[in-house]
């Protein structure tokens, strides 16, 4: 056998199939790319709230700033809501506590995040306290982010 005839030791007996593997990533990778570049992407859903997380303190300060402050030990804080938002059109407010999301109680935006994951158009059961220990139960829908923001 001249050099370029000879089987590789290493190889004998083994199926050549793991090395095929990367080769059919990377083919199916570039096809993705090239005809499909939707589907690479990052899709993020936007609700249009900012979001803040409660502890013993800040529960404290804002109650001692404002009394009608909802009884809460747990929940996410709504400091604000854009304008026109999907959180908005659910009817979200200035300073409501999301307590439930997704029909899961919360007490993080880590939880609303992973409840929420990259699911859009899909509707999102949320329980919210507001003033004066008012319950209210809002429906929010996520759009896709705007990938400039």
């Amino acid at each position: 056998m001249a050099g370029g005839d000879r089987l590789n030791p290493m190889l004998m007996g083994r199926s050549l199939e793991p090395l095929s593997a990367p080769l059919f990533w990377l083919r199916t990778r570039l096809w993705l790319n090239t005809f499909h570049p939707k589907a690479m992407r990052v899709v993020r859903p936007w609700l249009g709230w900012k979001m803040l997380d409660l502890n013993d303190m800040i529960v404290a300060h804002l109650k001692e700033r404002n009394a009608s402050f909802p009884d809460v030990s747990r929940g996410v804080l709504i400091p604000m809501v854009t304008p026109g938002s999907p959180a908005d059109r659910a009817g979200f407010r200035r300073g409501d506590v999301v307590v439930e999301f997704g029909g899961k109680p919360i007490g993080s935006i880590k939880e609303v995040i992973d409840i929420m994951g990259d699911k859009i158009g899909k509707p999102f059961k949320a329980v919210v306290k507001r003033a004066n220990n008012v319950t209210v139960n809002l429906t929010v829908i996520p759009e896709e982010a705007n990938p400039d923001m």
